[in-house]
């Protein structure tokens, strides 16, 4: 991290702070002293990495919540992570290299079962760089930092290897992620699979649009952003199992709406739709990391 010698950092992290987003209670002092103790977490995570710190904490305070205070916002941001993307997107070649080596190269192992071939996992890696690093905007900038930033990758990952399937294996890899491994010998389930695939993927997407505004900051978190249900609790100031209870209600709401929308719009019968709980309850967690990702 460069030295910002005689820079008020807590006058640029105010002025960066994105619109909704109250300025903290803190005094200036102890504003400045807070966002000191960021900057020293985030260079001990990445001692070789150079930016100007200035610039760095505007890039912190951009990525604040509205409904939160501020200082809790910031102490939770994953800074180190945050630097790394930040060095990431001003092309810094070390930061790059380490981005490939400690983050990247771990999540693609999460599209293994679907990139099986080494020049398919090869396609996969440069595709993905460019789409992060390459551009007017860049979108390693959409990390958010709420997250550890190798599981925002890796959701990037396993959606971008479906879309590398194309059009005519698109099939395969939605199946791939519905699928339930006890019922691979089910005929009628893998039947259904085929039949109903697009219906249940348009139904999915139409009830996370339904979803209410605060259900969906809550799974775009801990999906997207990859925040665990520990610090959503830090976050929102409750007990562990009162979050772990939002995010159970959330989802479930995601599965009942699913299933009405498929209920009403294709007039499935009760086996079908049994059939399709099982398929929606199998990975629903990856599909809705997929989904926030889009």
């Amino acid at each position: 991290m460069l030295p910002t010698p005689a820079q008020n950092l807590a006058a640029v992290f105010a002025e960066h702070l994105p619109d909704g987003v109250a300025p903290t209670g803190l005094d200036g002092a102890a504003l400045e002293a807070r966002l000191q103790a960021r900057l020293t977490q985030a260079a001990e995570a990445w001692p070789e990495l150079e930016v100007p710190a200035g610039d760095f904490v505007a890039f912190m305070a951009e990525r604040l919540l509205p409904g939160t205070p501020v200082e809790q916002s910031l102490d939770t941001l994953h800074v180190g992570d945050l630097l790394l993307a930040f060095a990431c997107a001003r092309k810094v070649p070390l930061a790059l290299r380490r981005f490939d080596e400690k983050v990247l190269a771990q999540a693609v192992r999460a599209a293994e079962r679907m990139a099986t071939s080494p020049e398919f996992r090869e396609e996969l890696t440069q595709q993905l760089r460019q789409k992060l690093f390459v551009g007017e905007r860049p979108r390693i900038l959409d990390y958010s930092g709420r997250g550890p930033l190798v599981g925002w990758v890796r959701a990037a990952v396993i959606r971008d290897a479906l879309n590398l399937k194309g059009p005519a294996r698109q099939q395969e890899g939605d199946d791939a992620l519905l699928n339930l491994p006890a019922d691979r010998a089910d005929p009628e389930l893998d039947y259904l699979r085929r039949r109903h695939q697009r219906e249940f993927a348009e139904c999915f997407r139409a009830a996370l649009e339904a979803l209410d505004p605060q259900e969906k900051t809550l799974l775009r978190l801990h999906f997207a952003d990859g925040v665990g249900v520990e610090q959503l609790a830090q976050y929102y100031q409750v007990h562990r199992a009162t979050m772990s209870r939002r995010l159970g209600s959330a989802r479930e709401a995601m599965v009942k709406h699913t299933l009405r929308l498929m209920k009403d719009r294709y007039r499935l019968s009760p086996a079908e739709l049994q059939s399709i709980i099982r398929l929606l309850r199998s990975d629903l967690d990856l599909r809705m990391s997929q989904l926030f990702q889009r």
